[in-house]
């Protein structure tokens, strides 16, 4: 009876370790394929590229302005009634700054938190050399907060692979996507409503990528707030506590749905903005720049007329105001200006001996014709004939002997 009684409390502890096991097992199924199996379908979904461009055919882009970056390797387009103005920021190595801001439309709203009209948009590109970023946790264009180097390096790596790599916080996280540009190289792309606290709302949509050593962001900006909350006040709330009278996102993600899927109209102040970031992103066009020669020489390229040419980085180039397009002058940083909007180098206004205005000594320039002049004369330097709009090219100096020979070296015309 004794034996009888011990092989049954056996059994009944197998059948308990069984059942343990079964639990211990089958949720760890459950928990795999719950967990791990939805992560994998999300690294998967990060190689999906394909965004909804709701709105966006109706922009049309045939008058938009381009701008180039030689040094990293692309172009894009933006509307035509935005002002463009290069300026470094925060002082961060080899960075550029787009800043585009139209004539404020809605002349009686009041101004903003920073003083300006507040119906108009704010369109930023940064670039930063990678190899020159310090190890520190720093504020780096596109990222909202301190990144450090490693986290932006590895964001590159993900991007290598088609995936999104670091969440961006504050960003919604639907809005969060890979997208491919000229079918070569992926970026990330998000939309951020509001950053750091509950009283913010400006909407700002940023485009990542990394090329040639660069990383590019682009972001565009809503600051039209006074509008966008007027024309669509059920997106918004009060928190008295915190904000006073301020209007805040009622539903940031609901917001963000709506205006993605189309239910937002896109003639909307919002809706304007959110496609047209999505046509300036869909105009990026890549195009390869060694490393060796992008250290050594700036690139100037004209697209309307065909053609491009390297210079020296000390120098500056500029239009040719004394003569037609698309003739140019070169001329060292010394005898270069600045203004606000363009580089002009410097004239020697006219007087007894020289009866028009001249350029100062020291210059290259560029001339095109419609006929060939076939000059007798030393100083000239012959390219050839082509381009978009053909003509004969030469290259015109008075010493400059061997900033010549580097620029006529890397002259061609753009198939």
């Amino acid at each position: 009876m004794f034996k009888n009684s011990n092989r049954g409390i056996s059994t009944l502890l197998a059948i308990g370790i069984i059942a343990v096991l079964v639990v211990v097992v089958g949720g760890g199924i459950l928990a795999y394929q719950y967990y791990y199996i939805p992560k994998q379908e999300q690294e998967t979904k990060n190689l999906i590229t394909e965004t909804p461009k709701i709105g966006t055919s109706k922009i049309d882009t045939t008058n938009w302005k381009l701008f180039t970056d030689d040094k990293v390797g692309y172009s894009l387009k933006y509307p035509p009634e935005l002002k463009a103005k290069q300026a470094g920021v925060n002082g961060l190595k080899e960075n550029i700054t787009m800043i585009i801001l139209p004539i404020a439309s809605a002349a009686g709203l009041p101004p903003n938190t920073w003083g300006f009209k507040s119906d108009f948009l704010v369109f930023d590109i940064y670039r930063e050399k990678l190899e020159d970023m310090d190890n520190e946790a720093n504020f780096h264009p596109g990222y909202p907060g301190l990144t450090t180097k490693e986290e932006i390096l590895q964001d590159e790596e993900s991007l290598k692979n088609g995936q999104f790599g670091s969440s961006i916080g504050f960003s919604e996280k639907q809005s969060q996507k890979v997208v491919k540009i000229d079918n070569s190289l992926y970026g990330k792309e998000f939309t951020i409503l509001r950053q750091f606290e509950i009283c913010d709302v400006l909407p700002t949509r940023t485009f990542i990528f990394f090329k040639n050593g660069y990383k590019v962001s682009v972001t565009l900006q809503a600051w039209a707030v006074d509008k966008i909350e007027s024309e669509l006040p059920q997106y918004f709330t009060t928190n008295q506590e915190n904000c006073g009278d301020s209007l805040i996102w009622k539903n940031s993600s609901q917001f963000y749905d709506d205006l993605a899927s189309g239910t937002i109209d896109s003639e909307t102040e919002v809706g304007i903005w959110y496609n047209t970031f999505d046509k300036i992103i869909s105009t990026i066009d890549l195009f390869e720049v060694p490393l060796s020669e992008a250290s050594d020489l700036e690139i100037y390229r004209n697209t309307e007329y065909g053609f491009e040419i390297k210079y020296p980085q000390d120098w500056k180039v500029a239009k040719n105001v004394l003569n037609f397009e698309p003739d140019l002058v070169f001329c060292p940083n010394i005898l270069a200006t600045n203004p606000d909007p363009e580089v002009i180098c410097k004239i020697r206004e006219g007087g007894a001996n020289t009866p028009k205005p001249t350029y100062e000594d020291g210059m290259i320039y560029l001339f095109a014709y419609g006929i060939n002049p076939e000059p007798n004369n030393s100083n000239y330097y012959y390219f050839g004939f082509g381009g978009t709009i053909p003509k004969y090219y030469y290259l015109f100096s008075e010493g400059n002997e061997t900033e010549v020979n580097q620029m006529l070296s890397t002259f061609r015309f753009l198939k």
